[in-house]
């Protein structure tokens, strides 16, 4: 095996069924067009592994070993969880992905999830935008993994010590971090989209100065105010962008 991979992690449900077609669509649509040409050989899930011996030591071991691990967090699935925990406690390199637009729960609700459709066109598109950018960053050598688990040992780390105004940033950053688990709730669904596609364009490495501040406001106003009027207003903001770029104009209007 090479020594730049990818394990992906995720529902795999039994042959022939919803769930294996759903998996295998993702796989093949999105995950392997994408990550193949970045250098990732190969790409497995579980069912790939034909070597003798315990499934489960195979596959924590793939979770723990693979230099990128891709999760797949469609439906909930326990097991998938279960195996990102363990990813994120070895604080390695790892991307979310769900087929469903729905919120994710706990504290993986503020960490950045690619959501596709995949009877939708234009949102594959997007969501190969995004991974690619994802992935692609996994690799620079300025990368650092952000997770729960890294996240919450920094606070406690920043905890420890006696300076008081370290004790002030870490209560700031934690209340920080309740606010944006927040944003992202149930009532947020129709938002939810309009922020997938914006975070997508932001990535955009050839994205113009004026095009990113204008989007940043979108997407800012999406965050603070989760309501339809801010989706109408992102929208707006995207619809201006976009006229704006069509006249080869990248200054502010």
């Amino acid at each position: 095996m090479s020594n730049n991979w990818c394990f992906v992690i995720g529902p795999i449900g039994e042959a022939g069924s919803e769930t294996r077609k759903k998996a295998d669509l993702l796989l093949e649509l999105v995950l392997r067009p994408v990550l193949a040409p970045l250098g990732f050989d190969p790409i497995k899930r579980a069912d790939d592994d034909a070597e003798p011996g315990s499934i489960t030591a195979a596959l924590i071991k793939d979770v723990l070993e693979a230099p990128l691990v891709v999760a797949d967090l469609s439906g909930f699935n326990p097991n998938a969880f279960y195996e990102l925990g363990i990813r994120h406690g070895a604080q390695l390199p790892t991307i979310h992905i769900t087929t469903e637009q729905v919120a994710l729960p706990f504290d993986n609700k503020d960490q950045r999830t690619i959501f596709v459709d995949l009877g939708d066109y234009n949102s594959i598109v997007c969501a190969k935008t995004r991974l690619e950018n994802a992935a692609a960053r996994t690799l620079e050598s300025d990368y650092s993994v952000s997770n729960p688990v890294t996240q919450s040992k920094a606070l406690f780390e920043l905890g420890k010590r006696q300076d008081p105004r370290d004790e002030v940033l870490a209560a700031f950053d934690e209340r920080m971090a309740r606010v944006e688990r927040a944003v992202v709730s149930l009532s947020d669904l129709p938002s939810l989209v309009h922020r997938s596609a914006l975070d997508a364009y932001l990535e955009r490495p050839s994205l113009g100065s004026a095009h990113a501040d204008l989007l940043t406001a979108a997407r800012e106003a999406l965050s603070e105010s989760p309501s339809l009027a801010a989706t109408h207003q992102a929208e707006w903001a995207v619809a201006k962008m976009a006229a704006r770029k069509k006249r080869g104009s990248d200054s502010p209007m």
